[in-house]
């Protein structure tokens, strides 16, 4: 017979429906569609075209690449693991509630022998049960560390992140100038063959008159011919440096890029000392070492936490329509605990583990700290070396161009050849490109200091 109970029942069919439906939601949101080669092509080619269409500064450069730089993206997803995982190791503070189902359908109804040729039916031939079963840790002194860890896993990767960021903007410097550099040649150079084009204008009105000779005029020709070849090469140069920048900038590598000049506004007027203590202050890598050595130590406390007993308390719900059963509802309220009593030495070894690791960041860590100051030491003398060759560049432009112009006017009175004043002029443009090259070559090892200390920089834009 049946009873007359109308227990509290898990429709278990639309539960798990239920779960599968949103198991599969889940999956499906954000997950990206793969395109095809061809259509990816074409989007990029739009997005670059869209930011691109003006002249960038370095600000603009720098701006881009954080915001679309592939290594700059692959930091921000790993920072946004590092948050769930955190999270993931908090869930163990929480209770676990589990949801069981189970159906099933006998061939031959169970009996049992009650005495000699007599046996009893003891339950139902089909029936189901459901229970609801609810974990709680009372003690388990590992989760807490466990969680303590993800959390300066999290801190690490934000971190990393910053570290990153400086070393994409540094590198963005490093790409800017190279462009403008050439870029700066390349007109350079044209005003130049401009300059050579008037000269043999010159030249031949000289051999007309007799005044030149024939290998002279032809001596102009490969000078000239040479200023060619010069501006072809920085032509193909400054179309891969800006493919290089915009590879870098997470842009098409095969569209055009136009740039406003740019310098870093001011330098850092500390003292090495002062810059040196600035940098180990504020530096992500050694940010990073310490939250590494604080994670180390976390692992030495779940070492010893294995040593300790775990507690968990329960409570299971259950239910069965077999009408065979007395009490067709359950409760079940229990306290579970385990200890190891040994695991062949295993948590032994692993505190000694933990201890080695935890003094080997130690030891990265005073590494870091040397290597930041060496780092820091050479950017500053660098950008003191930089300096001292762009002003050398300034005073030697100078000489070579009162040297060209005194040519130049012996070259008009007959008193000085052609083959002079060509060498003269190639002394001349060596000594212009020499500081274009000191010029960019200070900017980048200023971007350099400030990258050292983990300083920013501002930037401010040349009027043309």
């Amino acid at each position: 017979m049946k009873k007359n109970l109308i227990p509290v029942k898990i429709n278990s069919s639309a539960f798990f429906c239920a779960m599968i439906i949103i198991i599969i939601a889940s999956c499906s949101a954000g997950k990206k569609t793969i395109i095809s080669e061809v259509e990816w092509q074409k989007e990029i080619d739009s997005k670059t075209s869209s930011i691109v269409s003006e002249e960038l500064s370095l600000s603009d450069c720098i701006e881009i690449a954080l915001k679309n730089n592939l290594e700059n993206k692959k930091i921000e997803i790993q920072e946004k693991i590092s948050k769930l995982d955190k999270k993931i190791a908090f869930s163990n503070f929480m209770p676990q509630v589990n949801l069981n189902f189970s159906y099933r359908d006998w061939r031959r109804q169970p009996e049992a022998l009650t005495g000699p040729g007599a046996y009893r039916i003891t339950q139902d031939k089909s029936f189901g049960e459901q229970a609801v079963e609810i974990q709680f840790p009372v003690f388990a002194p590992s989760t807490w560390f466990i969680y303590s860890a993800n959390k300066r896993g999290e801190n690490i990767n934000g971190l990393l992140k910053e570290h990153i960021k400086q070393g994409l903007t540094l590198q963005t410097v490093v790409l800017y100038y190279k462009c403008l550099f050439i870029e700066e040649s390349e007109n350079y150079i044209l005003s130049q063959i401009n300059a050579a084009k008037s000269l043999f204008n010159e030249f031949e009105i000289k051999q007309k008159e007799g005044l030149l000779l024939d290998w002279q005029v032809e001596e102009l020709k490969v000078y000239l011919m040479s200023y060619y070849n010069e501006l072809n090469k920085l032509i193909r140069n400054r179309k891969t440096a800006g493919a290089e920048l915009l590879k870098h900038l997470g842009l098409s590598p095969l569209n055009e890029i136009k740039l406003k000049k740019s310098v870093i506004d001011s330098i850092p007027p500390e003292k090495i000392d002062e810059l040196i203590l600035y940098g180990i202050l504020n530096n992500p890598q050694l940010k990073i070492s310490i939250e590494k050595i604080k994670v180390s130590q976390d692992k030495a406390k779940i070492a010893v936490s294995n040593f300790l007993p775990v507690l968990m308390s329960f409570a299971n719900f259950s239910h069965t329509n077999n009408d065979y059963t007395k009490y067709a509802n359950q409760t079940i309220l229990g306290l579970s605990g385990v200890m190891t009593a040994f695991n062949g030495f295993k948590n032994v070894f692993e505190y000694r583990k933990a201890r080695l690791e935890e003094e080997n960041e130690f030891l990265k860590r005073e590494e870091t700290i040397l290597s930041v100051m060496l780092n820091i030491f050479n950017s500053y003398n660098n950008l003191k070396d930089a300096d001292d060759f762009l002003n050398l560049s300034k005073m030697n432009l100078e000489v070579e161009k009162k040297r060209l112009n005194n040519i130049k006017e012996k070259n008009n009175e007959g008193l000085a050849g052609t083959t002079e004043l060509l060498e003269a002029t190639a002394r001349f443009d060596s000594a212009k490109s020499s500081l274009f090259k000191a010029g960019f070559n200070y900017q980048i090892a200023a971007a350099a200091l400030y990258n050292s200390i983990s300083k920013n920089f501002s930037v401010a834009t040349e009027a043309k």
